[in-house]
């Protein structure tokens, strides 16, 4: 079990200036990466649904993150942004992302009914549980991460198994990118919040250094969200 005072000192950490700012320019790198994307599509009338959806994301996160840090600085409480924003809104956009490049009707059925029990679960855990004002809802997130994860690796396994994109290679399929930093990142954090209690108890320092490898590993997700739609970019193409 996460406690109180543990779930404070997480969210504390995001405070730390260095890791902090290098975190903020990852965000608005990826958020500038996707732009210029959906501008450049926008023009040739080529723009993506899906591809709006991730850049909606990113510059969501720009927002309550800065939101977040403002509220901090101004010595206020910044959870009750952290549990509506990341742990609730954000899991439900991404999980959004995956019902679109998902072309089973079973796995989108799957998406569905675990946003329906995830949202009855928050209520839930709000209610009698954990105070969604003081203490941060890693039970939920929890929950989200497996979702999240079970999701990627299922998209990741129906590719291999129908055969799909055999005319491309892996690494020029946006949505591969996309699934697989979602997985590396969902799978650490939720190793990381899953031993935070074990942790603060052995050692605070490991725990600073752990949170900002979580933060770096974030950071590197909102790139590769942002710029993921680059990749055909660079597949070779077959002359003859």
């Amino acid at each position: 079990m996460v406690g109180r005072s543990v779930l404070r000192i997480a969210v504390s950490l995001e405070s730390k200036p260095m890791s902090l700012s290098l975190y903020l320019v990852s965000i608005f790198l990826g958020l500038a990466g996707g732009s210029y994307y959906a501008l450049t599509k926008f023009k040739n009338g080529q723009q993506s649904g899906i591809q709006l959806l991730l850049l909606g994301i990113i510059g969501f996160v720009a927002c309550f993150e800065l939101y977040a840090i403002y509220l901090y600085k101004q010595g206020k409480h910044n959870v009750l942004v952290y549990n509506i924003c990341f742990f609730y809104i954000e899991t439900f956009l991404l999980l959004a992302y995956l019902y679109g490049i998902n072309v089973s009707k079973k796995t989108r059925q799957f998406i569905v009914y675990f946003c329906c029990t995830y949202l009855a679960w928050g209520i839930i855990n709000t209610v009698f549980i954990q105070d969604i004002q003081l203490a941060a809802h890693s039970y939920s997130f929890l929950i989200a991460s497996l979702g999240i994860v079970s999701f990627c690796l299922l998209f990741i396994f129906q590719i291999a198994k129908n055969n799909e994109f055999l005319d491309k290679p892996l690494w020029s399929i946006p949505h591969f990118w996309n699934t697989s930093i979602l997985l590396i990142f969902y799978s650490s954090a939720f190793l990381y919040f899953i031993s935070l209690n074990v942790l603060v108890e052995l050692d605070l320092a490991l725990v600073k250094v752990l949170g900002s490898f979580n933060r770096f590993v974030a950071g590197t997700m909102y790139i590769v969200l942002g710029f993921s739609f680059f990749a055909p970019m660079f597949q070779p193409t077959n002359h003859g």
